[in-house]
């Protein structure tokens, strides 16, 4: 406040001019006169601390302010922070300049990106993505091509940390060689299997036939051994025991 007096300090006709520091702005009159009645022609004024624009809240981020004289005013500090999976893009802190304008413009919050998959050979890469291409939460499936298995994991996801949860798979041919071999022995197998029932038959069916053939020929078992007598050579035992 700065006054001019002609007949002494706050006297009739004074008049005083009232300015704010940097920071503030008036409010009120500018100028007061004492006038005859002894009465001010204005109220006093205030100063108050300039404003600036209110911040809106970040997608997938906080926004915590400090204020000394009031919210979104001058020396006012606001500093930023985003959720898990996501950046800042710009600064992390602003300042309310006496200007009434912000020492920054407003930052983002964005997804963070992993490395670009590129589709692997005979494969095919489809992609799901909920914040944006190959960033955060994206999902991707592989497959291969007829012909072709998948050496890996099917599906990927982008993490927070900016990384693919997997190595990016491969599709490697089928080993038409080795199912050859298998084939082989598979087939090999079923028929010695074949054979040795087959010739288990025939064996059975022969001793069958010669039984039905000749009812003499008996089966005996002596001392645990398996012997066959034809009674056509009893009469020949007293001879050969002479």
């Amino acid at each position: 406040m700065i006054c001019t007096v002609i007949f002494g300090t706050f006297q009739y006709n004074s008049v005083c001019n009232f300015s704010c520091e940097e920071g503030f702005q008036l409010t009120g009159a500018r100028s007061l006169s004492c006038e005859n009645s002894g009465e001010w022609s204005e109220s006093i004024p205030g100063c108050k601390a300039v404003s600036c624009s209110s911040l809106e809240d970040l997608s997938h981020g906080h926004i915590n302010c400090s204020d000394e004289y009031g919210e979104y005013r001058f020396k006012s500090i606001c500093e930023f922070t985003c959720e898990v999976g996501f950046q800042l893009k710009g600064s992390n802190s602003l300042f309310c300049q006496s200007s009434g304008e912000w020492s920054e413009t407003t930052p983002q919050c964005i997804a963070v990106s992993c490395m670009s998959l590129q589709s692997p050979e005979h494969g095919k890469v489809n992609c799901s993505y909920a914040f944006g291409e190959y960033r955060y939460k994206s999902i991707c499936n592989i497959t291969c091509e007829e012909g072709f298995d998948l050496q890996g994991s099917t599906s990927l996801l982008c993490q927070n940390t900016g990384e693919w949860s997997e190595s990016t798979p491969i599709c490697l041919a089928h080993n038409v060689s080795l199912e050859k071999q298998r084939q082989s022995y598979t087939e090999a197998y079923v028929l010695t299997s074949c054979g040795l029932i087959l010739s288990g038959l025939m064996a059975y069916g022969i001793n069958y036939y010669r039984k039905k053939k000749n009812p003499g020929l008996l089966k005996k078992d002596i001392d645990n051994t398996n012997t066959f007598e034809n009674p056509a050579f009893e009469d020949n035992e007293t001879s050969f025991d002479q």
